[in-house]
């Protein structure tokens, strides 16, 4: 994981079985040095790490499939502090219990406006990658969003509050490079 996309990563599961219930731990550490040369790893203790599931996908077309989708999740944060609270996060509370009730969800679909880096679209909206993250990490670390998410394949693309209120309409140049920097120098 790489501290430029703020310690994420992707990991691809080749040859599951489909229509398999898998278990999974997920832990980590830091270090500077070649994987070959850290002792720590033949060290770790996998037993104090949470075991989490997930059901791979079917290979039948005519499969029925379960999805929850949904958008725009508002959580207040000015002036740099978080004045949030968690009723957004009672959603994800609700669609845990049905799949622990038996209803079988199949994918999360996050249609975007995960975060609004644009509170009340003037004030204090964020400009910086680390105010970005900071917003993300708040959002994605509530209790039930977090627990959904470990079991539940999760879809998701950003909307124009990701950025700022109908964001690319009034984007200048310096926009580009300073809100939205992975798309770089579009010749604007």
């Amino acid at each position: 994981m790489n501290p430029n996309f703020d310690m994420t990563g992707i990991v691809v599961f080749n040859g599951l079985e489909p229509d398999t219930h898998c278990l999974y731990q997920m832990g980590w550490f830091y270090s500077d040095r070649e994987l070959n040369e850290v002792e720590e790893i033949r060290d770790l203790d996998w037993g104090g790490i949470t075991t989490h599931d997930f059901i791979s996908a079917s290979v039948n077309d005519a499969a029925p499939r379960s999805f929850v989708f949904g958008s725009c999740r508002y959580l207040l944060r000015l002036f740099g502090g978080s004045w949030f609270d968690n009723r957004g996060d009672k959603t994800f509370r609700s669609i845990l219990r049905q799949i622990a009730a038996g209803q079988r969800t199949d994918m999360l679909l996050m249609m975007g406006d995960q975060i609004y880096a644009d509170d009340l679209n003037f004030v204090y909206p964020d400009k910086s990658l680390d105010e970005y993250n900071e917003r993300y990490q708040e959002a994605f670390s509530q209790k039930y969003i977090r627990q959904l998410m470990n079991q539940t394949s999760t879809y998701m693309t950003l909307d124009d509050h990701e950025i700022e209120d109908n964001w690319p309409t009034k984007a200048t140049r310096r926009d580009w490079m300073t809100k939205y920097p992975a798309l770089g120098d579009r010749g604007l």
